[in-house]
């Protein structure tokens, strides 16, 4: 109660009365596990603790002959955890195995990667980990959960060591280990950091493999990892087995990806007919984000006559619709808007947008000044139009 309450000197006080040889009272496991917690806390909320007394308790245990236990160990890993000291966490992760004949356990592990994750020698500490970690996996498959997987995952992809999540994966494949939607996604983003095309496929034919449904996130993000790697036929691939199969899972954010893939490869007709079946769906409406890539696929597919068209139906119910639903353009659709016309030579049209900009304060970024300054310098009217964008 008083390390819940944050009263850490009274804890202590009572702590050392119950180790009075007067005392009635006198200390056991969970006195000593209860009282790590609270050196845990206190570390926590500020105060400094020279970690050295740790130690000092184990061996002040072993006089009491109490035996640790492995909430023991793991209380002492979140302590080196919260201090940043990778290097105490190892040699404790050790001295429970090596001298109290403990095994490390599936929150054992994960308080392991814990402390890796927080150092700069990650690849170097969980080097040393590995073989202990595979070695528990590969024996206590039935052991091993969720955030332990997730957590090794996230430090994978922290150090970019694939080759770890390969060996991982195999040792899945061989004891049939189906992994959850979060872990399929932390392995989507990590392969598609690194531009691993391939591999991102192999996922989406695994989940579909061991029949996991994915959730509108885990789409979003296989769609998103496809167009990072340039792979817009497995974009367009994947939306039309979200359609196929459960089509209540298409959200804005997809329709977007979709929108955007096909502006990359400058597939102006597919681009237009992803906006007509995202504007025709009763419970999906383009927000501003979508508009934005619509405008950018005109001026990568050279379409400059259709953004005055899209940026209209952007606009068009500001004032008929409730506040809540308006969408209001923003410095990326004016700027794209401006760069638009700039390329398509239509300086008056530019210099209108930007004066509209300008009416509602919005800032003008060096990038836009210079796209502006460009455009206009082949203008006839390059002296008067440029010199009102340097004022």
């Amino acid at each position: 109660a008083l390390i819940t309450s944050q009263h850490f000197e009274s804890a202590r006080h009572l702590f050392m009365e119950m180790k009075e040889p007067a005392a009635t009272v006198t200390p056991d496991i969970e006195t000593y596990n209860t009282y790590f917690k609270g050196i845990k806390e206190a570390i926590n909320s500020g105060e400094h603790i020279d970690l050295s007394m740790m130690c000092a308790l184990l061996k002040e245990m072993g006089s009491r002959d109490i035996k640790p236990n492995s909430i023991t160990f793991n209380i002492i890993l979140e302590i080196c955890a919260c201090s940043g000291r990778p290097d105490l966490a190892w040699k404790s992760f050790l001295d429970m195995q090596n001298i109290y004949s403990f095994q490390p356990n599936s929150l054992t592990y994960c308080l392991m990667v814990k402390n890796i994750m927080l150092t700069e020698n990650g690849a170097t500490y969980f080097d040393m980990l590995f073989p202990s970690l595979i070695q528990f996996i590969g024996n206590f498959i039935h052991l091993v959960d969720d955030q332990l997987i997730n957590i090794v995952f996230d430090l994978c992809g922290k150090i970019s060591d694939i080759g770890k999540i390969d060996h991982l994966m195999s040792i899945f494949e061989h004891h049939h280990r189906k992994l959850s939607l979060i872990s399929y996604g932390k392995l989507i983003q990590i392969y598609a950091h690194k531009q691993f095309g391939h591999k991102i496929k192999c996922i989406a034919i695994l989940m579909k493999k061991e029949k996991v449904d994915p959730n509108e996130i885990t789409y979003g993000c296989l769609m998103e990892a496809f167009l990072k790697c340039d792979m817009v036929d497995e974009v367009e691939e994947t939306f039309k087995d979200i359609i196929q199969t459960n089509s209540s899972l298409c959200n804005v954010i997809i329709y977007t990806t979709l929108i955007r893939a096909f502006g990359k490869k400058r597939h102006f007709q597919k681009v237009m007919e992803v906006y007509e079946r995202l504007k025709s769906d009763p419970k999906i409406k383009p927000n501003r984000i979508a508009y934005n890539s619509l405008l950018d696929c005109c001026i990568k597919c050279e379409k400059y006559d259709k953004m005055s068209e899209i940026f209209a139906d952007m606009t068009k119910n500001h004032n008929t619709a409730p506040p809540a639903e308006q969408i209001h353009p923003d410095l990326i659709t004016y700027s794209t808007l401006i760069k638009g016309m700039c390329k398509a030579d239509n300086m008056d049209k530019a210099m209108e947008i930007y004066q509209e900009m300008k009416h509602k304060r919005m800032p003008l970024d060096a990038f836009l000044s210079d796209s502006m300054l460009t455009g206009f310098a082949k203008s006839k009217k390059s002296i008067e139009l440029s010199s009102q964008i340097l004022e």
